[in-house]
């Protein structure tokens, strides 16, 4: 296993993307069991936050978007807004509970979120 630092937003989302597979019946509960162990209390603010409940709406509406665009239901132009729409829920989290900028950078929305 390599280990890599990531920004608590970060971490808030790749949970989120494992309670919305989780939603669609896929096999992450030992995932969702291991980032509870790991992270614990340390988030948990945040997480009862509406801006993490944003998050997992967006993460809920990405999903969607994903299927669709399997079978030619949606344009990519829908994913990548949507993909833009958690760029900036992240960038909200990290700002709001954590008090720093999101490290990731985006190409064609504003940053300046």
């Amino acid at each position: 296993m390599i280990l890599f630092p990531l920004q608590e937003a970060e971490l808030l989302d790749r949970y989120s993307v494992l309670m919305v597979k989780d939603e669609h019946g896929l096999d992450v509960r030992g995932d969702i069991l291991a980032f509870a162990l790991v992270v614990g209390d340390k988030l948990s603010d945040a997480m009862e936050s509406d801006e993490f409940r944003d998050l997992i709406a967006i993460n809920r509406t990405i999903f969607s978007l994903v299927e669709k665009a399997r079978k030619d239901e949606c344009l990519a132009s829908d994913v990548a807004s949507a993909n833009d729409s958690r760029y900036l829920a992240k960038a909200a989290i990290q700002k709001r509970w954590f008090k720093t900028k999101l490290g990731e950078t985006k190409t064609g929305i504003n940053r300046n979120e």
